[in-house]
C-alpha cells in the first residue's frame, strides 16, 4: 500500500473502534452482551465478576453504615456498578425490597450473587450488623483479587523471561551475526 492509503485505513480503522465503543455504551442490549462476556471469560471473568461485588458491598457499607435507607443506597449502588447484568439484577433486588421481601431472600432470588454474598448479608440482616457483613465480604473479596493477580503474575514471570532471552538472542545474532561472517572470511 502507499502511505497514503495505510493513514486513510488507520483513520477508518479508528473511526470504527470509536463507533463501536460509542455503539456499546449507549445500547444497553449490546452492553449487557459485552458485560456478560467480560464476567464469564474463563480466567479474568471470576476476578472482574469479585471487583465489582468488592466495589458494591463497601459502598453498600458504608452507605447503610452513614444512616442512608437501604432501598435509596441499593438504588445508588446500583448506579455504582458499572457491569449492566450484574446492575440489572440490583434493580431487581431493589424492586423486591420496595415489594416486602427480606434484603437476604432478595439477593438470594438472584442468580448473579455468589453464596458467600447471600450468606453474609442473611447473617448481617438478622444480627443487625449488615454494614460489617458488608464490609467483610468487601475485604475478603479485595484479598481474594490480590492474591489471584499475584498468582497470575508469578505465572506469567518464566514466559517473560523466556521471550525476552528469545528477543535478546535474536539481536545479538542479527549485530554480531555479520560481524562474524565479516571475520571468517578474513584470510590471514
Amino acid at each position: 500500500f502507499p502511505s497514503h492509503d495505510r493513514w486513510a485505513i488507520f483513520l477508518v480503522l479508528m473511526m470504527g473502534t470509536f463507533g463501536c465503543a460509542v455503539l456499546v455504551k449507549k445500547n444497553i442490549k449490546v452492553r449487557h452482551f459485552f458485560d456478560q462476556l467480560k464476567i464469564s471469560f474463563p480466567i479474568f471473568g471470576n476476578v472482574w465478576k469479585k471487583i465489582i461485588l468488592a466495589r458494591f458491598s463497601r459502598y453498600f457499607a458504608l452507605m447503610y453504615q452513614s444512616g442512608i435507607p437501604v432501598l435509596e443506597a441499593i438504588k445508588t449502588c446500583e448506579e455504582i456498578v458499572d457491569n449492566q447484568p450484574l446492575k440489572e439484577a440490583i434493580s431487581l433486588v431493589h424492586a423486591q425490597i420496595n415489594a416486602g421481601e427480606t434484603i437476604g431472600e432478595s439477593f438470594k432470588k438472584s442468580a448473579l450473587f455468589p453464596p458467600l454474598v447471600i450468606r453474609m448479608i442473611s447473617m448481617g440482616e438478622k444480627s443487625g450488623v449488615l454494614d460489617q457483613s458488608l464490609m467483610k465480604v468487601a475485604y475478603f473479596y479485595d484479598r481474594d483479587v490480590n492474591d489471584s493477580i499475584e498468582r497470575g503474575l508469578k505465572l506469567i514471570e518464566p514466559s517473560l523471561t523466556i521471550i525476552l532471552g528469545l528477543i535478546l538472542a535474536f539481536i545479538m545474532m542479527a549485530v554480531l551475526g555479520p560481524v562474524y561472517d565479516s571475520f571468517s572470511q578474513l584470510k590471514i
